[in-house]
């Protein structure tokens, strides 16, 4: 059985199997929520920056005017020191970083807001123990979240062709339509529209009831994903997607995910958030002598440590947001022996 992990920003190996599964629900029909590219205006692009590395891509989703959330292996390479294994003394320490948050952009020019964190500021909030090398050992979770202060953040625009930098007034006086443009910024930067978050207990394993939906941003071109039909399998039973409490992670079948789009929100048809997008697993399962090959998508869910890591720094922003459960009508309990084949190969796997 081979098998790869891709997280969609950086590369990991690791094993992992997955096939679908009916699961009788009540049925929830008529739901439409985030199938179109409008819908998804909390979902922004970013760049990450710290001195002497790469610039990193990935997505964003804003859950409060004063927050976003990513995918920790977004941050965390840069807003911290690593240390190889093998020293012994080596500390791992935070570091001074810096989040470009696009706010508008056209094929010549983008606006961005710029978010800094280090050791005396921190805006940029992950868990502790999180290992880019090892990012699904359940010590952690592949959440981060960053402070953000629309009227104190720093804005930018740049033009895309030249890669010039122009002051905001300047801007304005050369630029042909800059004033609209400049205008649906701000408007995005002043509106945050709070999103539901949906929990799991990590408990039970469990499929969702929901079809999901992702979007992805390449420049100024954006593309809806969405993993089954909404209309006509409104509670996902065609495109199964499965909580798993042993991974505590969310599993797909890929629905179009790709690398660039880690830290993105993970959202239902129904207009909850459910996840951050996080890898890319693909893989060849044999069964019966045929070999065949599968891509799946993993999403890091919302459960009691992801949760922790939020209440622990949000201070009292934490408690405007609306957390559901997962055993509220969002999604069935599985047992064990109800999980898909494919999947329970790899549990057993993961334990030895």
């Amino acid at each position: 059985m081979n098998k790869k992990i891709f997280f969609f920003f950086t590369l990991f190996v690791l094993l992992f199997t997955f096939c679908g599964a009916q699961v009788s629900v009540i049925k929830v029909t008529g739901y439409d929520e985030y199938t179109k590219e409008e819908d998804f205006n909390n979902t922004y692009d970013i760049r990450v920056f710290s001195a002497g590395m790469r610039t990193g891509k990935c997505q964003a989703v804003r859950i409060h005017k004063n927050w976003f959330f990513t995918a920790a292996h977004c941050v965390v390479p840069y807003c911290r020191t690593t240390c190889a294994k093998a020293d012994k003394e080596c500390e791992v320490k935070l570091k001074n970083c810096e989040i470009r948050v696009i706010l508008n952009k056209n094929s010549s020019y983008e606006i961005y807001s710029t978010v800094t964190s280090g050791p005396k500021n921190q805006k940029v909030f992950f868990d502790a123990s999180f290992d880019t090398q090892t990012p699904l050992d359940l010590k952690s979770t592949d959440i981060a979240l960053f402070k953000y202060s629309p009227s104190k953040q720093k804005i930018t625009v740049v033009n895309t062709k030249e890669m010039t930098a122009y002051p905001v007034n300047v801007f304005l006086s050369r630029v042909k339509g800059a004033k609209a443009f400049l205008d649906t910024a701000n408007k995005r930067d002043f509106s945050a529209k709070y999103l539901p978050i949906i929990s799991f207990d990590g408990k039970n394993n469990y499929k969702l009831n929901r079809v999901l939906s992702i979007i992805s941003i390449e420049g100024s071109k954006k593309e809806v994903k969405i993993s089954g039909d909404f209309e006509n399998d409104s509670d996902g039973d065609k495109t199964p997607v499965y909580f798993l409490k042993d991974q505590q992670m969310l599993l797909a079948k890929n629905f179009g995910t790709k690398q660039g789009i880690s830290g993105s929100g993970v959202m239902t048809n129904t207009g909850e958030l459910v996840g951050i997008s996080s890898f890319n697993a693909d893989f060849t399962y044999k069964k019966n002598d045929k070999a065949s090959k599968m891509e799946y998508s993993g999403f890091a869910p919302f459960s009691v440590k992801s949760l922790k890591l939020l209440s622990a720094n949000m201070g009292n922003d934490y408690y405007d947001l609306e957390i559901l459960d997962a055993s509220d009508g969002y999604a069935t309990a599985i047992p064990y022996s109800k999980l898909p084949e494919d999947i329970r190969a790899y549990l057993n796997y993961s334990k030895k």
